[in-house]
Parts: structure tokens; sequence; C-alpha cells
């Protein structure tokens, strides 16, 4: 369910905050997302975000198996 307000979200953000940190506090990274989450409108623009996260992600993963390829650490055997 989508919220309207900027209070709404602000208190979803807070209590998500709250709850969170109960466990193991939030680093800065993680803070800027839940916020930026918290300016999502639509589905379409939390999908977009979440597509965006998942693109960075995958980008690394690429990166990390093409300098362990490079290396000689991963090949066609593996």
């Amino acid at each position: 369910m989508r919220h309207n307000s900027h209070k709404s979200d602000e208190i979803m953000l807070a209590t998500a905050t709250k709850v969170a940190t109960k466990t193991k506090p939030l680093n800065p990274s993680q803070l800027h997302i839940l916020e930026m989450f918290s300016f999502c409108r639509s589905q379409q623009a939390e999908d977009d975000l979440k597509q965006v996260l998942a693109d960075y992600y995958a980008a690394k993963v690429q990166q990390e198996a093409d300098r362990l390829w490079d290396e000689g650490i991963l090949d066609e055997a593996l």
C-alpha cells in the first residue's frame, strides 16, 4: 500500500529505522538507501530504484569475475 503524504513516509522511515537498529545499527549507506525508497511515490518508481541497485551490484560482480579470470584464478574448469 502506498501512502500519499510525506508525513506518513517520514513516520514509516523512522519506524523502520528504529526496528532495524534494535538488531544492528544501520550504516550511513543503508540509511541513505532507506531514505531514497521513501521518495518512491509509485510501484514503478520503487521497481526502477530496485533495478538501478541490482544493475550496480551485477556490474560489481562482473568486474570481480573479470579480475579473477584475468589473474588466472577463475577458468573454464570452475
